[in-house]
């Protein structure tokens, strides 16, 4: 193979995957601005429940142990790492009675808010419904 086809493929895949990275990020950014204006960051409250390091996604967006989770008595609050915030992760703050619970799992719970879809694990989530006494 000559140097000028070698060089030629090399542009190639840099300009795919330039354009795939752009339509991805557009994509996730969209989702998040929704999000991140409807439920705006607020700060947690001393008592909050914190993890780090935790999976959550958004719709189609999954982003494996780029989240910190804080869970308090009105908030689910997500800050997202450095190489989610490359792909548009904003943080937010969603209150518990803006997400409708769809399924529970063992580890995580998938909950709708607003148009969207939500998984994040279990023990946080769990604050979401009401003590059944």
């Amino acid at each position: 193979m000559n140097w000028w086809t070698s060089a030629a493929l090399l542009v190639v895949v840099l300009v795919v995957h330039v354009l795939v990275f752009g339509a991805i990020r557009r994509l996730c950014v969209e989702r998040f601005r929704a999000l991140a204006t409807a439920y705006p960051a607020l700060t947690p409250s001393p008592d909050a429940l914190k993890r780090q390091c935790c999976s959550v996604s958004i719709d189609w967006f999954s982003f494996g142990m780029c989240c910190h989770i804080w869970a308090d008595a009105t908030h689910l609050h997500m800050r997202f790492m450095w190489i989610a915030q490359i792909f548009g992760a904003q943080a937010m703050s969603v209150p518990w009675d803006a997400l409708q619970i769809m399924r529970r799992g063992r580890w995580t719970w998938i909950a709708r808010v607003g148009k969207s879809f939500l998984s994040a694990p279990a023990w946080a989530m769990k604050l979401a419904e009401p003590d059944e006494a």
